[in-house]
C-alpha cells in the first residue's frame, strides 16, 4: 500500500513540477491529503497567455517583503572575544517582521543569521534573500577616471 501511495505522490509531483510549465499553465494552488488509505490530490491551474511567464516572488516563502532599515550592528561570536560590526537588514512582510544579519569575518568567510520570520532559515536561503531585499541606490556607481 505504501509503495502505491509513494508512486502516486511522485506522479503528482511530476505534474506539479514538470508538466505544467511545458503546457504554459500556472498552478494557483494544490493540496494533497490521505484519507482512509487513499491518496487524494487537488490541483487548481490557470491558463497563461502565450509567451507570458509567471512572476517569481522577490523572496520565496514571504509575501510582499520590504526592507525597512540597513544599519551597523555590534555582534559577538563564540570563536572570538572581540565585538565585531555586522550589517542588520530589518524586513517587514505579510508574515511578520524579521531581520537578516550579515557578518563578514577577517578570514573572508561570510555568515548570515536570521531573526523573526527568518529564524531557522539556512545560510543558503538567507544569502539570496539578503541580496534581493538590499536597498538599491539611485545614484550611479562612483568611478575614478583614468588620468594620463
Amino acid at each position: 500500500m505504501r509503495k502505491t501511495l509513494f508512486v502516486s505522490f511522485l506522479a503528482f509531483l511530476a505534474f506539479v513540477l514538470g508538466a505544467a510549465p511545458e503546457r504554459n499553465v500556472a498552478i494557483r494552488e494544490w493540496d494533497v491529503g490521505l484519507d482512509h488509505n487513499v491518496l487524494d490530490w487537488r490541483c487548481v491551474t490557470e491558463e497563461l497567455p502565450p509567451g507570458s511567464v509567471p512572476e517569481e516572488p522577490l523572496v520565496p516563502g514571504l509575501d510582499s517583503p520590504s526592507a525597512r532599515a540597513l544599519e551597523r550592528f555590534p555582534i559577538r561570536t563564540r570563536e572570538s572575544s572581540v565585538t565585531r560590526a555586522a550589517w542588520r537588514l530589518s524586513v517587514t512582510s505579510a508574515e511578520g517582521e524579521g531581520a537578516i544579519v550579515l557578518l563578514e569575518l577577517s578570514s573572508g568567510q561570510t555568515l548570515y543569521r536570521g531573526e523573526g520570520v527568518f529564524l531557522g532559515w539556512p545560510q543558503e536561503r538567507l544569502e539570496p534573500a539578503y541580496h534581493a531585499l538590499l536597498p538599491r541606490s539611485d545614484e550611479p556607481n562612483f568611478e575614478i577616471g583614468q588620468l594620463g
